[in-house]
């Protein structure tokens, strides 16, 4: 019953908050394709979902195009991946934000897509952090579970 129940809520409240946020959306939409070249969502990589099932997580795209390959793959951002691997992958400072990201980071516009992902049942309202596979890799060996 807590399952079901947990499933309308998540249901209710990302319907709610798609249809409050929509103009919001909109202009967040139209300031990033004003801003860079690129898609409005960001090319994430899969995410760890429920029960080891990987999803595709929605974001507005707030650094320039191809971010998350730059960082893993271009010689010249080594550094700034070792940085990103030790600090809980976060970093700040990132040069690869733009300039309508630095604004959706601070205001965490950027994530309000997932609602998107709650309304197709990829994520909860509240639950853990959905994490790339490599990073929950390290995760469960710095946090082994206790099961």
């Amino acid at each position: 019953m807590y399952e079901f129940l947990k499933r309308i809520l998540d249901i209710f409240g990302s319907m709610l908050g798609l249809i409050v946020l929509l103009p919001l959306f909109l202009m967040v939409c139209f300031a990033i394709k004003l801003d860079s070249q690129g898609p409005i969502f960001a090319d994430t990589p899969m995410r760890v979902g429920r029960n080891g099932r990987l999803f595709k997580m929605y974001k507005f795209r707030s650094m320039v195009a191809n971010a998350h390959e730059l960082l893993r793959n271009d010689p010249k951002f080594q550094q700034l991946y070792e940085k990103y691997k030790k600090g809980s992958y976060k970093l700040f400072d990132d040069p690869r934000i733009t300039n309508v990201g630095k604004f959706i980071r601070r205001y965490s516009v950027d994530e309000l897509p997932q609602f998107i992902n709650v309304l197709r049942g990829d994520m909860s309202l509240v639950g853990p952090r959905a994490y790339y596979p490599d990073e929950l890799e390290d995760q469960q060996i710095k946090y082994p579970s206790s099961r």
